[in-house]
């Protein structure tokens, strides 16, 4: 396959290559052994062999349309899909009030933010998702919200509509406004796109259970400027969210509303929003559904507010050691009764200076004391690693040294052996390094990391640093890595990963130089996108994704997800230009 040259900027003066020759007049001159063909001067055809399925995003200029699934998409030989048809979408419409009783309610709409979503129709993917917005004080009678989704078919999973009153931020509202958050708790509701009007979607319940209580602090005085809330389930194994209606005490006294579908154990979470106070979020944890009266109690012994400095600092490759600048630390402290009761965690960030000095106001009393610890992620890019979890002495402070990173080499060729500049190329952790992380808290500090990015030189060549590993003996894990070469737009080459790379379990290790990555022959494809009524459909979007079919990384990782569903690879993607037509190129 043959790329246009590229554009060389040379003694300030641009110079315009001629136009690359076309690569085909006939079949011929194409590889038919694979089932290319000639088409306008370029071999399209002869596609990946593998399971696929794709994603038809519609241009935001279209309205009336929403992105949809194709759960299981067969590659054409000859690289021509013709005509894609987007289906046209279905319009959900529908109005969310709060229930009340007349006269403290005059039957107007509430303000909700709404979260319409549909599990993948294909092993691994992302699925649909789509936000809108209720408008708040429309009257009786009026749809006060509407949302385009893909229609639904026989066998498809319905749609979850989450709907989260507004005002449930961590402030109050301005001026004592009762904001429907305060009023009701959010809902989950399945639908189907068999009936298009949802009709009046209400929040809460005249009979809906409801639990008081009181925020009292280690001496028993009320605790003021605090969030509220119980945080619990709407399905079994669903995600932990919020349940109930959200409080914010003046009087340390709370009540809340429950969502009737909500699941328990629940707890309640209060946290406080005031920013001149240092206190600690509160949490009464294991609670049921039924109504009744809770006390939160903030433990004893917290101490006085204490500003402490932390220098971060690392030792760089000019053999320097400086101080690093623009480091994220967070500082973390948590106390937890051993016979039940409300627990309690602290914690502070703050991004290093110029100065590598993270300042911080803490606690420091005997409750919190022994058991801070902190994180650090350096800025994207640096060649210094990740702390995570270490222990933190309030009372001997002392320069936090990041490590160093591992630097991975490597050289991009292409399928003749010819090197390739100008190409992305990007680490992540792998699904292995991911399913390794022991727990939810240090899984989310790895998706935390800034993902390190190169670009290949002109001999092909790159290098990006990665951390080794993250923890510390003996919960140390190390690092696993996909490496994702992505050529820039408008260069007719495709993407391509390669998966899981091990890194040495050596951590003196600074550098590490791979086997060159041969990017495999590109395979062209070409199509065109219009709507039903056969109208071409300008700057829309069809991504491939290859599925897994090999699960066995399931049975060697030791915390593998319930379902243990591989995430299907992004392998190609193009938009429709003014005509239509869509090309894009996948890896051989």
């Amino acid at each position: 396959m043959k790329l246009a040259p590229a554009l060389v900027l040379a003694a300030g003066c641009l110079q315009i290559p001629e136009p690359a020759p076309p690569e085909c007049t006939q079949d011929a001159d194409c590889e038919t052994s694979l089932g290319e063909v000639c088409n306008a001067g370029v071999c399209y055809g002869g596609p990946p062999s593998g399971q696929f399925a794709a994603v038809l995003v519609p241009p935001s200029s279209r309205s009336d349309l929403a992105s949809y699934e194709i759960p299981s998409l067969t590659l054409p030989n000859d690289g021509n899909f013709g005509a894609i048809t987007f289906e046209r979408g279905v319009t959900l419409v529908g109005r969310v009030e709060t229930v009340c009783a007349l006269p403290a309610c005059d039957g107007t709409s509430a303000g909700a933010t709404l979260l319409v979503s549909r599990p993948s129709l294909f092993p691994g993917g992302a699925g649909f998702q789509a936000v809108t917005i209720s408008q708040d004080g429309l009257q009786p009678g009026s749809n006060s919200f509407s949302v385009v989704v893909p229609r639904t078919n026989p066998g498809d999973p319905p749609y979850t509509i989450s709907v989260v009153p507004a005002g449930n931020g961590l402030f109050p509202p301005a001026n004592g406004v009762l904001s429907a958050a305060m009023l009701a708790p959010p809902i989950h509701l399945s639908v189907t796109t068999d009936v298009s009007s949802l009709g009046t979607i209400q929040l809460g319940a005249s009979d809906a259970m409801t639990i008081s209580g009181s925020l009292l602090d280690g001496a028993g005085h009320a605790l003021v400027k605090y969030r509220v809330v119980a945080r619990g389930r709407f399905e079994p194994g669903g995600a932990i969210t919020d349940v109930s209606s959200v409080a914010y005490t003046s009087d340390g006294q709370f009540s809340l509303v429950l969502a009737p579908t909500a699941i328990g154990p629940i707890s309640i979470v209060a946290q406080p929003y005031d920013t001149n106070v240092v206190a600690p979020v509160l949490t009464l944890a294991g609670l049921d559904v039924h109504s009744g009266a809770r006390t939160l109690a903030q433990p004893p012994n917290l101490g006085n507010k204490s500003t402490i400095s932390i220098l971060v600092e690392g030792l760089f490759g000019n053999g320097e050691v400086t101080p690093v600048a623009g480091a994220h630390v967070a500082v973390t402290a948590s106390y937890d009764p051993m016979n039940g009761g409300t627990s309690a965690v602290l914690s502070r960030g703050v991004t290093t200076g110029d100065d590598g000095i993270a300042k911080l106001d803490v606690l420091d009393g005997p409750t919190f004391a022994g058991s801070y610890t902190v994180q650090v992620v350096p800025p994207a890019g640096s060649e210094l690693g990740v702390v995570y979890n270490q222990p933190l002495a309030l009372d001997a402070i002392e320069p936090i040294r990041l490590p160093g990173r591992l630097a991975l080499h490597g050289r991009v060729l292409d399928h003749s052996g010819a090197p390739v500049a100008g190409l992305a190329v990007t680490a992540r952790p792998s699904v292995r390094f991911k399913w390794t992380m022991p727990d939810a808290d240090a899984l989310a500090f790895l998706g935390e990391i800034p993902a390190p990015t190169a670009v290949t030189g002109a001999g092909g060549d790159f290098s990006v640093f990665v951390d080794i590993s993250v923890g510390r003996d003996p919960d140390v894990v190390w690092g696993f890595y996909d490496l994702a070469f992505d050529a820039p737009t408008g260069v007719a080459l495709a993407s391509y990963t390669v998966g899981d790379i091990m890194i040495p379990r050596d951590s003196t290790l600074e550098n590490l130089t791979l086997a060159d990555t041969i990017l495999p022959d590109t395979a062209y494809l070409h199509g065109n996108l219009a709507d039903i009524g056969n109208q071409r459909i300008v700057g829309g979007e069809l991504r491939i994704f290859q599925v897994a079919t090999d699960a066995q990384i399931c049975d060697e990782v030791p915390f593998p997800p319930p379902d243990c569903v591989i995430p299907a690879l992004l392998v190609g993607r193009g938009t429709s230009d003014d005509l239509g037509t869509l090309k894009l190129a996948l890896p051989r």
